[in-house]
């Protein structure tokens, strides 16, 4: 789809309980049009900014793909592990 943004939103089901999640749509109007036919009742809907924490993207170079911080900090470590120094014990 061009020209989607993120949407954060907050429903109430036919069940009767709250909701919470994240939508890719045109506009608002969209949004709602989606949740309703997902069978919810929207409560709140808000433009999500970027994400933050372990939900922001990153991205690095030109892969063409964003790398997300919990894969990257999964990668960091892996990469710190196989290059740590062997300790003494068993260099003998």
């Amino acid at each position: 789809m061009a020209n989607t943004k993120d949407y954060a939103y907050t429903a109430r089901g036919t069940d009767g309980k709250v909701v919470k999640g994240r939508i890719e749509a045109s506009s608002e109007t969209a949004v709602v049009t989606k949740l309703r036919t997902m069978g919810v009742s929207p409560i709140s809907i808000n433009e999500a900014g970027l994400g933050t924490g372990l939900n922001k993207e990153l991205s690095i170079g030109n892969f063409g793909k964003n790398v997300g911080l919990k894969d990257l900090a999964v990668m960091s470590r892996q990469m710190s592990t196989r290059s740590a120094p062997a300790s003494r014990s068993s260099a003998l």
